[in-house]
């Protein structure tokens, strides 16, 4: 707005000076500044969103690369140091002999870990060409053995395994006897943490109540033509991509599918 001043000079005339008021200007510059704030802050949660999703997928896709990289995992009794839980996961070129001279390699130099007994403790080793993963908590060892080392993502999910192993199956482990009939259970855990049934035969499950999006459709019809074609009632996720065409967003759809109880595991 424009403010219009008289200034009366000797002689009786006056001068007709004008400018902008200075509330005006205030105004407009305040409002420059949170158009400008706002622009900023409108920038920065976009980038963070789009860090965090890239961030959640890649941690999807890492999930799937560390299963097909795990060939086995057991779960023993640290003081007797037999097995309560052993599964084969990949089982690729898995010498079993590996295995009992590892736990013998254990038992005789007394490998034993360190630390808080309500925390969980690891460590790394290397035995015949294989990375073995020991994680040790109060009554049990939880023992990977892989062909690669593992990601951060998947040894971040070794501690709340092992906080949900024990609060479910702590008690049988402490008063072991021998029978295994009680640890049967523990697979569902290794599949809420580990995602296991990603390397497991896999079959279509369809049901009108469950929604998907048009790419979950889409893998899920060739699936379905990839079984007709070979006459299989099961597929692998291996027979869906090529090495070099799976991604992130692949293994995002297909543990949604998993999830969703469409692509379900043949156990």
């Amino acid at each position: 707005m424009e403010k219009v001043l008289l200034h009366r000079r000797k002689g009786g005339k006056s001068t007709v000076i004008t400018g902008l008021d200075p509330q005006f200007v205030f105004m407009i510059v305040l409002t420059i500044i949170i158009i400008v704030i706002a622009g900023l802050t409108t920038y920065q949660i976009v980038k963070r969103t789009k860090r965090k999703h890239a961030e959640h997928r890649q941690k999807v896709f890492n999930k799937y690369m560390d299963i097909l990289n795990l060939n086995y995992i057991m779960i023993t009794d640290k003081n007797t140091g037999l097995n309560v839980y052993e599964q084969v996961i990949s089982g690729k070129g898995l010498d079993i002999s590996l295995i009992s001279g590892f736990l013998e390699a254990i038992r005789s130099f007394g490998i034993e870990l360190t630390g808080s007994e309500d925390q969980s403790q690891s460590i790394r080793l290397e035995y015949k060409d294989s990375k073995i993963l020991m994680s040790e908590f109060k009554e049990f060892r939880i023992i990977n053995i892989l062909e690669e080392n593992p990601s951060k993502d998947f040894l971040n999910s070794l501690e709340p395994l092992s906080y949900d192993i024990e609060e479910h199956y702590g008690k049988f482990i402490k008063d072991f006897d021998g029978s295994l009939n009680e640890f049967k259970g523990i697979k569902n855990l290794l599949e809420k943490h580990l995602n296991i049934s990603l390397v497991y035969p896999l079959k279509v499950i369809m049901s009108e109540e469950i929604k998907l999006d048009s790419i979950e459709k889409m893998l899920v019809k060739k699936a379905i033509n990839l079984m007709k074609g070979r006459s299989l009632d099961h597929f692998y996720v291996s027979y869906l991509f090529s090495e070099k065409d799976f991604n992130t967003r692949n293994a995002e759809v297909i543990l949604n599918l998993v999830h969703k109880g469409v692509f379900k595991p043949l156990t």
